[in-house]
């Protein structure tokens, strides 16, 4: 999810001066909601993830590529690391767990929320616990972006810590090649209502003509009205994210109307589907047991 993502630091004083010379007609009115909004932007938490991982020598010397064979075991450590991430991204809740980010799913956890314009029904029973969410986010430095401390680097870093003596989870000692990842991140919500949720999606009633069960496109469609400006120019990205239920079914139900919002396009040479001119990104961290929203 990195690719699409606005990365930026927790405050940015040249950024603020650029915005103040637009708001001096109208600077005692929006004062205080300037403030609030960079109070409550700087207090979002930033997350450290610290971890390293270790092979072990030994098993690395019989692959006969030793730096090839720890930098693939790294390459799956690191998939792993960014599912956590990602999971956090969606659902990480401070209420439950003080040190993750506050995730999106916490922010708009009801249909009557403080953010119930942006909650959209997908028509999921109330006690359901098997419906999903399709997410509609538009990344920028005035919308919602992803955060590092000042003084710090932005994403992943790494560090090879050389060899080292591991004790496993048996007590049992064995020499291991240690790379130490480091990785901190918060997500900072500046407007929320660049943020869409099409929550309560059944999944076990979704069709692909949508006789039963949610209307995705439809519904995607007020995901991207809901928003108060579908054109904010190269400040801003504007993404989908579902797991591959929904992806799937989206597609199936595109095959059964006359649509010419889905497109498929090929950048690079690697496909990538739209809707509206938003890309689709599958997430699988997104899951299909969520409780019903009221």
């Amino acid at each position: 999810m990195q690719e699409e993502e606005i990365l930026g630091k927790a405050y940015d004083g040249k950024l603020m001066k650029r915005i103040i010379r637009y708001l001096k007609p109208y600077r005692w009115y929006v004062a205080l909601g300037i403030f609030l909004s960079i109070l409550v932007s700087a207090l979002e938490a930033v997350r450290p993830w610290f971890t390293k991982h270790a092979v072990d020598v030994d098993i690395a010397s019989l692959n006969g590529n030793e730096p090839a064979f720890r930098a693939s075991e790294d390459d799956a450590f690191v998939a792993g690391l960014s599912g956590t991430v990602a999971t956090a991204l969606f659902y990480g809740n401070q209420a439950t767990d003080p040190e993750q980010m506050q995730g999106l799913a916490p922010r708009y956890s009801g249909l009557s929320s403080p953010y119930d314009a942006q909650t959209l029904n997908g028509g999921g029973a109330s006690g359901q616990t098997d419906c999903t969410s399709l997410w509609l986010v538009t990344w920028g430095p005035r919308t919602c972006a992803l955060i590092y401390p000042k003084g710090s680097k932005a994403g992943l870093q790494s560090e090879d810590l050389g060899k080292q003596l591991i004790t496993d989870s048996n007590n049992l000692m064995y020499q291991a090649s240690v790379t130490k990842f480091q990785w901190k991140l918060g997500l900072a919500l500046m407007d929320y209502r660049y943020v869409i949720r099409i929550a309560n999606i059944d999944n076990s009633l979704l069709t692909a003509d949508a006789s039963t069960g949610t209307d995705l496109m439809d519904l995607m469609l007020d995901a991207y009205y809901a928003r108060p400006s579908v054109d904010l120019g190269k400040m801003a990205r504007t993404y989908w994210y579902c797991n591959k239920t929904v992806a799937k079914f989206l597609h199936k139900q595109a095959q059964n109307k006359a649509n010419m919002n889905l497109t498929l396009d090929n950048p690079a040479g690697k496909p990538v589907v739209s809707f509206l001119d938003a890309p689709i990104r599958v997430c699988d961290k997104i899951t299909i047991t969520e409780a019903a929203l009221t």
